[in-house]
């Protein structure tokens, strides 16, 4: 016989119908929310009008919200708090279930949904051992678990559901469900390297209309931890911690829009009408709350709160391109970012979107009319709604009627830090709105003097602007502290990372012979902003010439010194160290200094020499040191000083730094041969990573930090090391496809006729562009299903296109390519003036090729691989092969 469960208050569960979840009980609700929307609407048209004293309006319309946020959190505890009776899910599985999270229980508990109105999951009685049910997500459908519409899941208290690693959205809710007290854990360490490319999209709670997620937390997620695209829901005291992939993907602590695919937010509130309230995010790699893109709006948020603790979280809220229905925008009330100083509230092309009494690091509101401010407070940068952008050359667009009303802007740095050059600033498109009673706390310190505010084509009254420090800069290094364990490992990860890397990209700069050693710089460093750029002329390279302890503060190698220090735009210093020994000076040759990356120009110097600069932030890089400035004493300090600048955007030495010791075992570029391979060759990137020597990675390439396989940038190529002639050819690669915009990809197969001998003695930085500018042969796999046969010339970038073929068979777009999975090219190469065929999708040159060319009559021997001809995504490479016929 089946056992009932039932938690909460079991005394209100004669009042709690399951028909009423998308009744009587989300209408009640609703109308309190569509009261506040109204309120603002009248208060809107008033004040536009000047119909009244404008601090008298707003005194009344606060009042009257925070009456109708206690009626609209009193009616859902009325109609939420009580949970209905439902079936155990034990009475699904086994009689002695493992209850350790390693079991796959997606089955029975689909089957539980799916013939009961209400399932619960028990939990255990000793909160140190909870019961944890293993569950992953289906194949194909990429869901697992789905809710049947009107049907409820519900946990009780020390119970955990697991994610299993996979990809795709865990838990998908019809019309009309409520989930109820779920503990989720993402597991998302785990699916590093199984799964890769987890991001945004592997969710793991998604719901559609009028449904009901309360009391829930998902922490450790790979995607975004709630969603719906639906209309009508309700989301109500949940968390959300730790979500997306871009520590695990990227070893980096913050999100970059280059990153996106492995981000994710807290609470994605996409569709019309959804009510989030009383819900925390924290640690969440894009947005803690968004409701961003078309088809949205009209969502009202209340009373949520982001925090960070560990990772750099892009945005606190964000509302964009919400404006596909009236009323759009969102409703954002007693909203509040307690972290302070990260964080964004947005809004860009989303009309009729309203902030009231929150807080974020900064407010930037963009191409949005109607638009409404109030009470509001910032903790570090400005509040904008539209103005001038000096970076953009260009206006930023506010929009028409903006009310900008009794905001307090807390500046901590000089930088304006939105997107206009002010720090207040309100631009009107249609002449009409107002701007009253906000109040500019504007940086003036050592550092400079904020930009102050600026006001265009609105009625402007009563604004104050007061200038000091607000925000002390310790505050900055403060919220960057209690990270723990998480950000050490990330470092060490980062350390190991690069450790891996450098043999290729000893190869890519022209450096050969065999590692032997690695000595890190110590990680803890310290730093100090050259507001005037003086350092190099007071030689602050040399330690007795530094500035005094009290100008030098702590700071970390392998970090964004934002992310520590705020943002910042100039010239700075780090100074660290690192040791190494007489007996390393021995057994090396040669001594070199790779930097994991540099935003975004540096000048270097070693126990006070300088030793070389570079230009870029995007790439790793690497100069030779002089073995005689090298202090060889084991008990001797090495004292590295870099000079960083950059003139906008992130700044600091934000991948780790390694003194590489080398011995000269091997020719200055490398193993490569001059006479053409005999017999077999194969390299087998995927299962034997330890043979990427036997490849050339050129600039725009490298090693994949998690997968170690060989990942092509723009412009990047990998090569064999020996060089070949006619016969038979083999790669096997993968395009990402994580954007649309990657759909219009041309990459290559590449025969390359130089060995870059004859480049010697000139130096790697000064030499022409390696592989991409080499004389052979390219067959490019172009957009609209093309193959065509080119060739290169030393000197020119483009190649000249020598004939094509145009969807050369009957299934052409499964033949040519598929996108996000491995594809196997095989092409037989004959004999000057002969045949070349293309085999798409075959591992051997069997049966009718794909394609045919015609020979060139001058080919020649040379060394092949594959290269990305599109700066804006990537191309994986697996394997190289070569069998003489």
């Amino acid at each position: 016989m089946r056992q009932s469960y039932s938690i909460l208050s079991l005394s209100l569960l004669a009042t709690v119908a399951l028909a009423d979840v998308n009744g009587k009980m989300e209408a009640d609700v609703r109308r309190v929310v569509d009261t506040m929307w109204q309120r603002f609407g009248t208060f809107r048209q008033a004040a536009l009008q000047k119909e009244a004293d404008i601090q008298k309006m707003y005194g009344a319309i606060s009042e009257e919200i925070d009456r109708d946020v206690r009626t609209l959190r009193t009616r859902l505890e009325a109609h939420y708090n009580a949970a209905p009776r439902g079936i155990s899910l034990l009475e699904y599985l086994p009689a002695t279930p493992r209850l350790d999270g390693s079991v796959d229980y997606g089955a029975e508990l689909q089957k539980a949904l799916s013939e009961n109105r209400v399932v619960v999951v028990p939990g255990s009685r000793d909160p140190k051992k909870p019961h944890v049910y293993g569950l992953s997500t289906g194949r194909g459908s990429g869901v697992k678990v789905t809710i049947p519409d009107g049907h409820v899941l519900i946990a009780e208290k020390n119970a955990i559901i697991r994610r299993i690693p996979s990809r795709g959205t865990l838990i998908r809710g019809g019309k009309g469900v409520r989930l109820i007290g779920l503990t989720i854990d993402g597991n998302r360490k785990a699916h590093m390297p199984e799964h890769p490319d987890c991001g945004k999209l592997d969710m793991i709670i998604r719901v559609d209309a009028g449904s009901v997620v309360q009391d829930c937390t998902v922490y450790e997620s790979p995607g975004i931890a709630f969603a719906t695209y639906g209309t009508h829901s309700i989301f109500w005291r949940n968390r959300a911690k730790t979500c997306g992939y871009i520590d695990l993907k990227h070893n980096a602590r913050y999100y970059q829009g280059a990153w996106d695919k492995w981000s994710a937010d807290g609470f994605y509130i996409r569709g019309f009408h959804n009510l989030c309230m009383d819900c925390h995010a924290s640690d969440c790699f894009r947005f803690g709350f968004g409701t961003a893109h078309r088809q949205s709006g009209g969502t009202t948020f209340v009373s949520c709160e982001m925090k960070n603790e560990i990772w750099r979280t892009y945005g606190f809220i964000d509302s964009e391109d919400t404006n596909n229905e009236k009323p759009n925008g969102i409703l954002q009330i007693y909203m509040k970012n307690a972290e302070g100083l990260t964080g964004m509230m947005s809004g860009l092309s989303s009309d009729n979107t309203i902030a009231f009494k929150c807080e974020a690091a900064r407010i930037d509101y963009r191409h949005s009319d109607n638009a409404m401010i109030m009470g509001c407070t910032t903790h570090g940068d400005g509040l904008c709604l539209g103005g001038w952008s000096s970076s953009n050359s260009s206006m930023v667009r506010g929009g028409d009627n903006p009310i900008v009303i009794n905001n307090t802007v807390n500046k901590a740095r000089v930088s304006s830090g939105v997107s206009s050059d002010w720090s207040l600033s309100v631009v009107s498109a249609n002449g009409k709105g107002i701007a009253a009673h906000n109040v500019l706390n504007e940086y003036e310190g050592e550092f400079g003097k904020g930009p102050g505010m600026n006001f265009q084509e609105v009625t402007a009254v009563h604004n104050k602007v007061n200038y000091g420090v607000w925000i002390k800069e310790d505050d900055h290094a403060a919220a960057a502290k209690g990270e723990g364990k998480a950000v050490d490992e990330l470092q060490k990860r980062k350390m190991q990372s690069l450790a891996m890397q450098i043999p290729a990209l000893m190869q890519a700069q022209g450096i050969g012979g065999r590692i032997a050693k690695i000595a890190f710089a110590e990680p803890a460093a310290l730093f100090t902003r050259d507001l005037k750029n003086v350092g190099r002329k007071a030689n602050w390279q040399q330690k007795a010439n530094r500035p005094g302890k009290d100008a030098l503060k702590p700071i970390r190698i392998g970090d964004h010194w934002d992310n520590q220090y705020g943002r910042y735009h100039g010239h700075a210093w780090y100074f660290t160290t690192f040791h190494v020994t007489g007996d390393d000076n021995h057994m090396c040759d040669r001594a070199t200094l790779f930097f994991g990356g540099v935003d975004s120009e540096c000048h270097v110097y070693l126990n006070g020499q300088h030793v070389g600069s570079h230009k870029g932030w995007q790439d790793p890089f690497a100069m030779d040191v002089p073995k005689k400035i090298v202090k060889w004493d084991g008990s001797a300090t090495n004292d590295l000083a870099v000079h960083v600048y950059t003139p906008g955007g992130l700044g600091g030495i934000y991948g780790h730094v390694a003194l590489v010791l080398s011995s000269d075992t091997a020719s200055k570029h490398g193993a490569r041969t001059s006479s053409a391979g005999d017999g077999s060759y194969e390299v087998d990137l995927m299962r034997n990573p330890d043979r990427n020597g036997d490849v050339l990675i050129t600039r725009g390439a490298g090693v994949d930090n998690e997968t170690k396989l060989i990942r092509l940038g723009g412009g990047g190529a990998v090569l064999s090391r020996t060089r070949f002639g006619p016969g038979t050819y083999h790669v096997r690669v993968k395009l990402d496809n994580s954007h649309p915009k990657y759909r219009w990809h041309s990459h290559a197969f590449v025969f390359y006729a130089h060995d870059f001998d004859e480049y010697g003695e000139i130096p790697a930085k000064e030499r022409p562009d390696g592989v991409s500018l080499a004389d052979g042969y390219v067959i490019s796999f172009e957009p609209g299903n093309k193959i065509i046969l080119g060739k290169t010339h030393a000197g020119k970038r483009a190649y000249q296109k020598l004939t094509e073929f145009i969807k050369p068979g009957p299934k052409a777009d499964a033949e040519v390519w598929t996108m996000d999975a491995w594809k196997d090219v095989t092409i037989r190469i004959g004999q000057p003036g002969g045949k070349l065929d293309i085999y798409m999708g075959k591992l051997k040159a069997e049966g009718e090729p794909t394609c045919r060319f015609e020979m060139p009559s001058d080919f020649i021997y040379g060394f092949f691989g594959y290269r990305n001809n599109k700066w804006a995504s990537d191309v994986w490479v697996a394997r190289l092969a070569y069998e003489r016929d």
